[in-house]
């Protein structure tokens, strides 16, 4: 230190001499005119030219703090610069403000030099607000690299769109800084969200133009960015973020079951080269793709290629999937005599779709009751008889379980008794039950139907005690005679039948 600065300084220190006085949040602090002339090109100016301090003996320090004051006049008096985490803010702006550059140039490289994950949203904003392009750098990284932890940060708030995008270009540029691409994108998130409302939307719009959105995988980009809400509501950020995405993965090893049904319907909607790609790739794995839950957004014109594709042997799954499609879009089923008539324009070969094979299945699968019914309200409508035949003997096979449904008691009485009267092979006992609950559903109404429901029962295969127990002591076959005479001859046929079994095994003993 300078010999007379030094003496200088002690005499401020003891309060003698001085001649000029600073005052920081009420506090006054003595001073040399002459000092702060020679060290301060803000005191110069202030001193030599008409401001009213010139004449004054004080000047009010606004806007500082009474410790980065005192720091930077003893600065000016020689003495080391005392910098550390809590004050380098402070001595900074004072520093800045009266252009003592020696001091503005020990901040920053205090600053570049102590640089923590706690400090770099601040020291970020430092960086602009100074002009050091060295630390913004350095924050920039430090940023991106704890981008996980700083989501939740109210700090990160603070930084300005231009600040973002210096960071976003950062990390475009060195993208390998952020181990999972989601934590950065949380964080512009974060970011945008804590801006006015009349600023989100703007500031959104900037982070999808320099986020490099190439860099998600299909599922991650569908699930964080398409449909994020301001994605999905701004048409100027989906072209950009889907051709951003279409552009960096044009190959088909960046395709899968899971993603391929949504990169073809984002390659389509954008006319974009890579629809190509989807196409040659989904040909070999069509038939999988019915059971996708985004199997209900594809168009029909790419329906109708995947079922012709498929061949007769149709899973019990491709099925489902298919009903799904058309049930997604009410409009749709307009697509049902295209895709299920026998004499639809479709190829030939998809009038497996309508086979009893297909409903019939052997891998124990079962058409659910809202699926049964569905489909034969829009057979009936658009007469697609060879749908109806299947869907009878479908039901007709899996009778017991549909008969103890919702579905089942809300049909009319033609349907219930050409279903019993269908379903051989089923415990007899099982459809007397079935018969007996349609009716009591609605008694009233239904008792009337009875015997038609008793006249397609196979009587003569239920056993004479439960025919005796059970079926005579019914209310409804007690109070009709029709119902009596039908369980007479259902007798004599069971009697006819046992005397055939009878006849046939004395002839097989004759025969001995």
């Amino acid at each position: 230190m300078n010999e007379q600065f030094k003496l200088m300084n002690e005499r401020r220190k003891e309060g003698k001499l001085c001649d000029f006085k600073v005052v920081v949040e009420g506090e006054e602090i003595p001073v040399h005119r002459l000092v702060l002339d020679s060290a301060s090109e803000y005191f110069r100016c202030m001193f030599s030219s008409e401001m009213k301090e010139k004449n004054e003996q004080s000047c009010e320090a606004n806007g500082l703090t009474t410790n980065g004051v005192k720091l930077a006049i003893d600065f000016m008096y020689g003495e080391d610069l005392m910098l550390d985490i809590e004050n380098v803010v402070e001595v900074l702006q004072v520093c800045d403000m009266w252009q003592l550059q020696a001091g503005v140039a020990q901040c920053k490289e205090f600053l570049a030099g102590n640089l923590n994950e706690e400090q770099s949203v601040l020291f970020r904003r430092l960086a602009t607000v100074y002009e050091i392009p060295e630390l913004a750098q350095k924050c920039n990284v430090v940023i991106i690299r704890e981008a996980a932890s700083l989501v939740n940060e109210e700090e990160i708030s603070e930084l300005s769109k231009d600040d973002m995008i210096d960071i976003l270009h950062t990390f475009s540029e060195n993208i390998e800084l952020v181990p999972n691409t989601r934590d950065m994108w949380r964080l512009c998130r974060t970011w945008s969200r804590s801006k006015p409302k009349d600023d989100e939307e703007f500031s959104m719009c900037e982070v999808i133009q320099n986020f490099p959105v190439g860099n998600f995988d299909w599922i991650n980009f569908r699930n964080l960015v398409w449909q994020d809400l301001h994605v999905s509501e701004c048409s100027l950020c989906r072209v950009y973020s889907a051709h951003e995405m279409l552009d960096a993965r044009t190959n088909r090893n960046t395709l899968s079951i899971q993603n391929c049904l949504f990169v073809k319907q984002l390659a389509k909607r954008y006319k974009h080269a890579m629809e190509g790609v989807v196409d040659e790739y989904i040909i070999t794995r069509h038939r999988v793709l019915f059971t996708h839950p985004d199997f209900v957004r594809v168009e029909e014109e790419d329906l109708r290629r995947y079922i012709e594709g498929i061949d007769k042997e149709c899973s019990p799954e491709q099925f489902s999937g298919l009903i799904a499609w058309l049930k997604h879009v009410p409009a749709r089923q307009e697509a049902f005599p295209r895709i299920f008539h026998e004499d639809s324009d479709w190829c030939a070969d998809t009038r497996f779709l309508t086979t009893i094979r297909c409903l019939n299945s052997n891998l124990g699968w079962l058409v659910t009751e809202n699926e049964v019914h569905y489909i034969k309200n829009l057979a009936e409508q658009y007469q697609c008889y060879n749908v109806l035949a299947a869907l009878n003997i479908f039901v007709a096979v899996h009778f017991i379980h549909f008969s103890k449904s919702d579905m089942f008691t809300s049909l009319p009485v033609e349907d219930v008794t050409k279903y019993i009267s269908l379903a051989e092979g089923c415990p007899e006992e099982e459809i007397w039950v079935a018969a007996t609950r349609w009716i009591e559903h609605d008694k009233d109404n239904r008792a009337k139907h009875f015997p038609d429901l008793l006249e397609a029962l196979h009587l003569e295969n239920l056993s004479a005690d439960f025919i005796h127990e059970t079926v005579c002591k019914y209310p409804l076959v007690k109070e009709c005679s029709a119902c009596t005479n039908i369980i007479i001859f259902s007798n004599l046929r069971r009697m006819g039948k046992q005397m055939e079994k009878l006849t046939h095994r004395v002839d097989k003993l004759e025969k001995r």
